[in-house]
């Protein structure tokens, strides 16, 4: 084995390649960094002369050893998941094809899992990806999950009746989000909207300020002061949809109809003290991957798609943890190389890395 020295430390070659894959992995898909800046600007001031193929290639390797711990971030019997997508695209020979990356979060276990639909066909062509429900329900399979909250899109809309015995939640904030917007119009009705929403708000955020436990916080969800927020929303809901047209915008009925449409998805959340109120959790793990998407515009193939979501997955895990990405890359990569196979002890979880709550 090559031994590089400076001084009186030495360092193998092999843990070199680590240190080297850890800093481009980091950047790559952490810090959003495209391929070609990263060749061009940062590793050649490095005098490190390389390329993209060759980044892509390390890519390649690092996510292959990760994809042996994938099987261990299970969702256990009884989780509270959160899910969220959102559209890439990758290079075809024959162009540029769309597709969806989703996103589930299991707060309680600390655990974010991205994938995404397989848009390979039998004879080896490529299609675009969907934003259907069933690539959801396909890939969850027969977990036996507590609930599943998502945001108001559509095709959510019947999701309860194919995932039976879950709780299927919606994002409060998507309201909200439509309310304000309508009052950003000039339409002072959705104003009333917005204070009854806050005030919810404003008891969340008391349960947390309190720490209180999940018993406590779902008697507070069904006492008589939320009672009363929840039944003052329901009539106003009904009586201003018979408003004349001239007297409500467009966007202040599209938040009316959203409201309707979703709202024992948006109220489910009363039901048990440990659900959440909106679906930021998965919005907000799912956020850098529309950095990636503004920087580097595409994937260069089907591969490096799966590879965002393999180092996706344990970048966000790592975040849940409090525990920085670039430590546990290079300890599971040198506890991979020694031989270990006993996956369940070296997730970002288990592998005994201390919270530092840095990146």
């Amino acid at each position: 084995m090559a031994v590089l020295r400076a001084g009186k430390a030495s360092v193998s070659s092999v843990t070199l390649r680590v240190v080297m894959a850890v800093v481009v992995m980091f950047n790559k898909y952490q810090m959003s960094t495209p391929s070609y800046r990263e060749t061009k600007n940062r590793l050649a001031d490095m005098n490190w002369d390389t390329c993209r193929q060759n980044l892509s290639n390390r890519a390649d390797k690092g996510a292959v050893q990760l994809n042996k711990l994938i099987p261990a971030l299970n969702l256990q019997a009884g989780s509270d998941v959160n899910v969220d997508e959102t559209w890439e695209r990758y290079q075809t020979h024959k162009g540029h094809k769309k597709t969806y990356m989703w996103c589930l979060v299991n707060k309680k276990a600390g655990i974010v899992i991205f994938f995404s639909e397989d848009c390979t066909d039998a004879d080896g062509s490529k299609h675009e990806g969907g934003r259907r429900r069933k690539v959801l329900t396909d890939f969850l399979g027969d977990a036996k999950l507590r609930s599943l909250q998502s945001d108001g899109y559509k095709v959510y809309m019947y999701l309860d009746e194919e995932l039976i015995d879950i709780d299927y939640l919606c994002c409060l904030a998507h309201a909200r989000a439509k309310f304000k917007k309508a009052l950003e119009q000039g339409c002072e009705k959705a104003r009333y909207f917005l204070l009854k929403i806050g005030s919810l708000y404003s008891r969340e955020e008391e349960y947390r300020r309190l720490d209180l436990p999940p018993d406590e916080i779902f008697k507070r969800h069904n006492d008589a002061y939320t009672d009363g927020i929840v039944e003052d929303l329901w009539k106003e809901l009904f009586d201003l949809p018979a408003l004349p047209e001239s007297e409500m915008s467009g966007l202040m009925r599209r938040a009316l109809n959203y409201l309707h449409s979703f709202w024992k998805q948006l109220f489910n959340y009363r039901r048990n003290g440990e659900y959440t109120i909106d679906n930021l959790a998965a919005e907000r793990a799912i956020r850098p991957l529309t950095v990636q998407r503004k920087n580097s515009l595409f994937f260069g193939s089907t591969q490096g798609a799966l590879n965002s979501a393999t180092y996706n997955t344990f970048i966000e895990t790592c975040k849940q943890m409090g525990i920085s990405f670039r430590d546990y890359y290079r300890r599971v990569m040198k506890e991979l190389q020694a031989g270990r196979v006993d996956y369940e002890n070296l997730l970002p979880q288990t592998i005994g890395l201390k919270s530092t709550n840095k990146y």
